[in-house]
């Protein structure tokens, strides 16, 4: 009983300071509507809007997320468009330098009519040895000792190389870069008869005859004292010049043909 009185003094207590704290605050203008738009609306309202700022950012992420697959999935098919035009392009390639190279062949026999002519492709490469491996062989009358040449406008034959071997199917052709490839050269503009050889990179002559004026970017051609060459093939232009003594000069020529980039050549498999 006693204790129940006390709760009793305590609610009553509690009721009159509430009672004694409304009345004060609505002296001060403060009226109940205020209090509970303070104590409950207010924050009712905060919860509220930011719920709807979660609900707008999540449907906001979702539109996003939806974009960036979009994206990504046509990014993907354009990837692949883009491959497959990029193989187109090459194949097409393939096609064009190889009909350049048929146009060439036949410009170049219409050209050099005393010259039978063997058209083959390059299967192989090797910076290593200097070679290149070719698809013909015996059964089309390659033989060793045969002259290589290529011919950019049909025209003019520019000096690959010249057969080392030959199987039935296949040949090596040792190139003109080669340390172990000689051939006798002329200049087109000075005269003179000289040996190049090969360098590993390059062709180089070692010229005696200091009485020619050689100039940088002087053409030579094949000689045509060899029965292995024919005369007036293009074996590279000057591209330096050092005196090694008194009466000897080196003198270095750029290949007229990187075989590396080659897809055929040329064999002559005859010439007068």
């Amino acid at each position: 009983m006693k204790e129940n009185k006390q709760l009793k003094i305590l609610i009553i207590l509690f009721i009159i300071s509430a009672i004694i704290l409304l009345a004060g605050l609505t002296g001060r203008g403060i009226t109940l509507k205020i209090i509970g738009n303070f104590v409950f609306i207010k924050p009712v309202n905060n919860v509220l809007s930011g719920i709807r700022n979660i609900v707008a950012a999540t449907s906001n992420l979702v539109a996003i997320t939806k974009q960036k697959i979009a994206l990504e999935n046509e990014n993907a098919k354009l990837k692949d468009n883009i491959s497959y035009l990029e193989e187109r392009i090459k194949l097409l390639q393939g096609l064009y330098y190889e009909n350049q190279s048929l146009k060439a062949a036949l410009g170049i026999k219409e050209t050099q009519t005393k010259w039978n002519l063997e058209i083959a492709k390059i299967i192989g490469y090797s910076n290593l040895s200097n070679t290149i491996i070719i698809d013909k062989g015996q059964v089309n009358s390659i033989k060793k000792n045969m002259p290589v040449i290529y011919s950019f406008d049909g025209k003019n034959a520019d000096l690959v190389g010249v057969v080392i071997e030959a199987d039935s199917n296949v040949s090596k052709v040792l190139l003109s870069s080669s340390i172990d490839f000689k051939v006798g050269v002329k200049n087109i503009i000075r005269g003179g008869i000289e040996v190049a050889s090969g360098n590993g990179i390059d062709i180089e002559i070692d010229s005696f005859s200091r009485n020619l004026d050689i100039q940088i970017g002087d053409l030579y051609l094949t000689s045509g004292l060899s029965n292995i060459y024919p005369g007036n093939i293009i074996v590279g232009k000057v591209r330096e010049i050092k005196n090694k003594n008194s009466i000897e000069r080196l003198i270095t020529l750029e290949l007229s043909v990187e075989a590396d980039r080659l897809l055929n050549v040329f064999i002559i498999t005859n010439h007068e």
